[in-house]
């Protein structure tokens, strides 16, 4: 066991964007916006209740909004639930490459979906009636740049790859089998073609997506990338 002697006072020194906006950070916020309307986007992995980091992040997001509200701002809470990612039991090894079954997938995300909605719910009525909206990570997808943006990242999917994704260095873009779910985790086996990318079930083979006509919305993205996209 390690023992370090404290003097018991606690310091709150300041760093990073704290020296920059000092205490008015919602002033701070406000004066670089220039739209009216205001979304804070947040999110969360429904595998399991909120948890206190969940609760601490919205918090945040819902007192920001109605700070912002009191400054003449129109704000939304976009609370994202990230129904992508697999339960450890829904991880399977196929030759050495991980595949995945999502939570919306196998229907985990919905024995806790209920929990949720109560938190967002409290948390809207607290912060004075902050209007908030769910959404899943497939809405992602449908904007009307995502076409772009995918094609964007195809064309520079080895510099990505490398960058984000060292250990595999691909481009984790995903989509699960129609047929069983199963999706390959980190796009391995990806097969890239002008608009087109096939992708590898060891089940049931090979299944594609165009980009320019197909729907978007069952592309899913590994954290990393799903960041970048946003």
């Amino acid at each position: 066991m390690i023992r370090l002697w404290h003097d018991g006072n606690i310091h709150n020194p300041p760093g990073g964007a704290s020296t920059i906006f000092k205490e008015g950070y919602a002033n701070y916020i406000f004066k670089y916006i220039p739209k009216n309307d205001v979304r804070i986007s947040v999110g969360a992995v429904p595998n399991s209740p909120p948890h206190f980091g969940t609760i601490i992040t919205f918090s945040l997001a819902f007192s920001l909004a109605q700070r912002l509200e009191k400054l003449g701002k129109i704000v939304t809470v976009m609370a994202g639930m990230v129904d992508t990612i697999a339960l450890y039991t829904d991880i399977y090894n196929f030759n050495d490459i991980e595949y995945q079954k999502s939570i919306a997938y196998t229907g985990v995300i919905h024995n806790y979906m209920d929990d949720f909605k109560e938190l967002l719910d409290k948390m809207s009525s607290y912060f004075g009636g902050v209007k908030y909206k769910l959404v899943n990570q497939s809405e992602l997808n449908l904007h009307r740049k995502a076409p772009e943006i995918i094609m964007k990242l195809i064309s520079e999917r080895e510099k990505i790859g490398q960058s984000l994704f060292p250990s595999t260095k691909c481009l984790a873009l995903r989509m699960a089998c129609p047929q069983c779910g199963l999706a390959d985790k980190h796009g391995i086996k990806n097969c890239y073609n002008g608009n087109m990318i096939s992708f590898f079930c060891p089940n049931h083979g090979w299944h594609s997506i165009d980009i320019e006509k197909d729907d978007l919305q069952t592309l899913q993205y590994e954290t990393q990338l799903r960041s970048l996209v946003r």
